[in-house]
């Protein structure tokens, strides 16, 4: 990950993954059938460590509705604020190049994965229309965390974090 959030994924051969990880091409090419497989692989793996195994986490706490969208939200901002600016433009590059190669399928699959996680979990709260809910907590959290690469300030504030958690309940719980 490091090579790719050095350069962008389009400009990383194969064999510059093969050397940094201090391994023969042919062994890169035994595990990944292409480079495209590669990047679906880090985005995986990028999905599973930050998204889908800490909500799982959160959702199934004992903590209440109020206290498992603070923690969410609480989880994006941390995240956006500990990673390097460089790993977010790094998945954006991988990204765009498997949208190039027609693979869009799975980038989108993964992103249905976390709109189902909470359209569940909303349903099981009782909150109408669970599924736009849902769509509309994706898009607020993706834009608390863009906001948050660009001006990381206005999130270090635990006032300001409970304010916007507050914001987002009453969208949420909105007829």
């Amino acid at each position: 990950m490091k090579l790719i959030a050095r350069k962008s994924f389009s400009k990383v051969s194969v064999r510059e993954i093969a050397d940094e990880a201090n391994v023969a091409k042919g062994t890169v090419f035994h595990y990944f059938k292409s480079k495209s497989v590669i990047g679906l692989a880090v985005l995986d793996m990028f999905y599973r460590v930050f998204v889908e195994t800490p909500l799982k986490k959160i959702i199934g706490s004992d903590l209440s509705f109020k206290g498992k969208i603070g923690a969410i939200v609480d989880h994006v901002l941390d995240v956006m604020l500990k990673s390097n600016v460089k790993y977010m433009v790094m998945l954006v590059s991988i990204y765009e190049e498997i949208v190039e190669r027609g693979r869009e399928d799975i980038v989108k699959h993964l992103y249905l994965k976390g709109i189902s996680l909470f359209e569940e979990f909303f349903r099981e709260n009782n909150i109408h229309n669970p599924a736009v809910k849902a769509q509309l907590f994706a898009a607020i959290l993706d834009g608390l965390a863009l906001h948050c690469m660009l001006y990381p300030e206005l999130f270090k504030s635990k006032e300001r974090r409970v304010a916007i958690v507050n914001e987002v309940l009453s969208l949420l719980k909105g007829g």
